[in-house]
């Protein structure tokens, strides 16, 4: 049977088209051409196939299906929607559920109409189920994270006007703050937070979730929604906001947009204890190792511009550099590099990650890391002080793991000043067998 997707929405809900075997008079009073018409809006059908159910118990029209509501619903036909839950509550025999993902399917596509209409009936008939197993929260948070605002604000309203709905904004598990700022909806979420204010009865655990919904915006990049939080927590210390826990998130993402205004914040509000660099420069540690350049550099200027922010390139024996030279990050590497020569206070080494980076790129094949790095401490001698102690150590890890490309790249580097005796030392015809590059490099590294 052919189907095609339907243009209201409801793309798990297909339209079918009437089967060239089946006589119109059979389709029209069908359970297909029921959800048709409530998927279309078709009102006038719709009453009259639902009477036509009512009327004549052994028919093959089933107004109950799990689609046809839904789809009436997602759809948006307000009037279609009341129309079943009218013969609902007419004759129960039909098997029409009002509570069945109904209300999730109508606030998911922000159809306020739907929403309110389904409001208004759970408070008249609390039967039918439609709030029950926290189906109000996931509709809530569902119109959340599509930015539906006005349905967020509509069922909002009603767990506040209508408690006996038991209407809740968060869980244990789940909490409307954090989905709509992971979503980045900045309306959402200061409307949410309204409430929040001044209904907290309605949340659980609300200034854990608070915090959990400013990391979850920071590490997504919503720039906005951050100041938001940020200006929040100024103004209103007494919610308990903190700002934490997001440096892992944002380095490893490469948010240097977030990370520029937590940092531009922590500098103008100290008050609010944001602590850019993280337990042990988690964020720019983080972001060197996923080969975010731009937020590496940018954070080596903010280190040096100001230090009481804890932010320090060369933490850890320079673990910055060496964990993008183990990753192969060039990019990183330049801007450390680069960093280094810019502002030397800042104490970045070269020579304490050649060895690294050698045994990375001789296992993963990081090979222009290793010749920048070289290159890069043979024109800046003060970055790597033990150069040549450094190199040899470097070129003998690049000789153990057989790496012949590494090998004669740095026997002929100036760093290493080896290759007169290098070239002395092979014989003038090549040997097939490689090895023997390999014992004339590690008897020059003996030199």
């Amino acid at each position: 049977m052919e189907q095609k997707v339907s243009v209201t929405g409801c793309s798990n809900m297909p339209k079918r088209r009437r089967d060239p075997g089946v006589s119109t008079a059979a389709f029209e009073a069908s359970t297909a051409c029921l959800l048709e018409a409530a998927m279309t809006g078709n009102t006038p059908r719709v009453k009259k196939l639902c009477a036509l159910a009512i009327e004549t118990p052994d028919t093959d029209i089933q107004p109950g299906h799990d689609a046809v509501l839904r789809a009436a619903a997602a759809a948006g036909h307000v009037e279609a929607v009341q129309v079943l839950c009218k013969a609902a509550v007419r004759c129960p025999r039909l098997g029409i559920r009002p509570g069945d993902g109904v209300l999730a399917a109508a606030a998911g596509e922000g159809h306020v109409a739907v929403v309110t209409f389904l409001v208004n009936m759970a408070q008249a008939l609390p039967r039918f189920g439609i709030f029950v197993d926290d189906a109000g929260l996931e509709a809530a948070c569902l119109a959340a994270v599509r930015g539906h605002e006005a349905v967020v604000e509509v069922l909002c309203a009603a767990a506040v006007a209508v408690p006996e709905l038991g209407i809740r904004c968060g869980t244990p598990t789940r909490n409307l703050l954090f989905d709509a700022a992971a979503a980045g909806r900045l309306g959402v979420v200061q409307h949410v937070s309204q409430c929040a204010a001044a209904h907290p009865d309605l949340f659980t655990d609300l200034p854990v979730w608070r915090s959990r919904a400013f990391s979850a915006a920071a590490v997504n990049g919503h720039v906005e929604v951050v100041r938001f939080f940020c200006s929040l927590a100024r103004v209103a210390p007494e919610l308990g906001l903190r700002l934490q826990h997001w440096q892992a998130g944002v380095g490893a993402d490469g948010q240097t947009q977030v990370a520029r205004l937590l940092c531009g914040v922590a500098v103008a509000h100290p008050e609010l204890g944001i602590h850019p660099a993280g337990e042990n420069n988690t964020l720019l540690v983080e972001a060197a190792k996923h080969g975010h350049d731009e937020l590496v550099y940018f954070l080596c200027e903010t280190a040096n511009a100001f230090p009481a922010l804890g932010l320090d390139p060369a933490v850890g024996c320079n673990k910055p550099l060496r964990t993008a030279a183990k990753a192969g990050h060039l990019g990183v590497a330049r801007a450390l590099c680069c960093a280094a020569k810019v502002f030397p206070d800042l104490g970045i080494e070269i020579g304490s990650v050649l060895k690294n980076a050698v045994m990375a790129a001789a296992m993963n094949g990081h090979t222009p890391v290793v010749q920048y790095l070289c290159d890069a401490a043979t024109q800046l001698p003060r970055l790597c002080p033990h150069l040549m102690v450094c190199a040899k150590a470097a070129l003998a890890e690049a000789v153990n793991q057989c790496n012949d490309e590494l090998v004669l790249l740095l026997c002929a580097h100036p760093c290493l000043r080896l290759r007169r005796r290098v070239a002395a030392a092979r014989p003038k015809a090549q040997p097939a067998d490689l090895r023997a590059d390999w014992f004339v490099a590690r008897a020059a590294c003996l030199l």
